[in-house]
């Protein structure tokens, strides 16, 4: 498979995944805060709103690792403590589903080969984020009882390879920034991704909502952020973790509870029949309405080149995989859609979409047809 497609099998294995959102029961949990003693970011404020945004659903306090101004290896004394974690929450494991959370508060800047460097404020100290995530990937195997979120309010925080196979377990990271607004912000000048999240989640909690995915929340974040948008991935798998308030009997939070949508590109690494064209139709509607899936052209290109708008939420699950790219993000639907006559020249086919000429060229494949 080319570096940048995916086949259809595995599109429609990850869109499964991505839309089921499966609720999870975790009946023990850990947490990790990492912060350097060298820091001017406020890192220590933002230990207490991670503390706030765990509480909120019952999860107890994280362990502190403060990373000392003399310490010569600050990146394997972060690997080692993690390490430890992650071994035993597997061990926690035995008698059901662990949840294990890592945030960090402090500088971030763009390494070689675009890598995420955790740095000190005033030193040349830094860690390299992969290092942990290698961890896990180490200690856990595929279908692990163990899920992994990764809080990362930092600068340059944006993850975005991941799996193509969706796999048993999930690391998900939540981070500060994308990559339209990578730089670090202004100590005292903001207020931080944690306290947002702290926020957020006391918000809806208020609203008597029972739970909330992690990949909305984000969503509804990214919305509400007007400069420094916050971004969200899962690096393996492809369901996003859902948490529960305790003592909530309310509604959940599902996807599509924001209004942003996200339109963009799935390049498929084969050619459709007109036939399977309109049996991948088929299957698009037949998703759950929470995706807001919708496969708004198709064209052939040698391979297939999809058009597809949905949440932004069911968006950022997919991201990362090869072949799938964002082309925008909005708060409106497709506006050719919305009752206006269509421009000459906008790409719209008026074909029989049963006419297998319709599979040749460059020309939009209609997709809303009745048969």
């Amino acid at each position: 498979m080319a570096n940048d497609r995916v086949t259809k099998d595995q599109f429609q294995l990850a869109v499964t995944a991505a839309v089921e959102q499966r609720a999870r029961a975790y009946t023990t949990s850990f947490a990790l805060h990492v912060r350097w003693e060298d820091d001017n970011t406020e890192a220590e404020r933002d230990y207490a709103n991670f503390q706030s945004f765990l509480h909120a659903f019952g999860f107890g306090p994280p362990e502190v690792l403060t990373l000392a101004c003399d310490d010569s290896a600050p990146g394997l004394t972060v690997i080692e403590s993690f390490g430890k974690m992650i071994k035993a929450a597997l061990g926690a494991a035995a008698g059901g589903r662990t949840i294990v959370f890592f945030h960090y508060a402090g500088h971030g800047k763009r390494g070689v080969n675009d890598e995420l460097l955790f740095t000190a404020a005033s030193s040349s100290k830094s860690i390299k984020a992969h290092g942990l995530l290698s961890v896990v990937d180490v200690v856990l195997d595929d279908n692990s009882p163990v899920d992994v979120v990764f809080v990362l309010d930092c600068g340059y925080s944006f993850l975005t390879t991941k799996a193509v196979i969706p796999i048993g377990r999930v690391v998900e990271v939540l981070a500060a920034v994308d990559l339209n607004t990578p730089g670090v912000f202004v100590p005292g000048q903001r207020v931080s991704f944690t306290g947002k999240l702290a926020t957020q989640v006391a918000f809806l909690k208020g609203q008597n909502h029972r739970s909330v995915e992690l990949a909305e929340l984000i969503a509804i974040l990214r919305e509400d952020s007007p400069v420094k948008k916050p971004s969200h991935t899962v690096r393996v798998g492809s369901s996003s973790v859902r948490l529960y308030f305790p003592g909530v009997m309310g509604t959940d939070v599902f996807t599509g509870h924001s209004r942003l949508q996200a339109a963009f590109k799935v390049h498929i690494d084969e050619t459709f029949t007109p036939e399977e064209l309109q049996n991948f139709i088929s299957w698009i509607h037949s998703l759950s309405p929470r995706a807001g899936l919708s496969l708004d052209a198709v064209y052939e290109t040698g391979s297939m080149c999809l058009i597809v708008r949905g949440s932004y939420a069911t968006f950022s699950k997919l991201n990362g995989i090869p072949g799938i790219s964002l082309i925008c993000e909005t708060g409106s639907g497709n506006l050719l859609n919305a009752g206006s006559a269509p421009r000459a020249g906008v790409g719209l086919s008026s074909r029989d979409p049963n006419d297998s000429r319709a599979l040749h060229g460059v020309e939009n494949i209609p997709l809303h047809s009745k048969h």
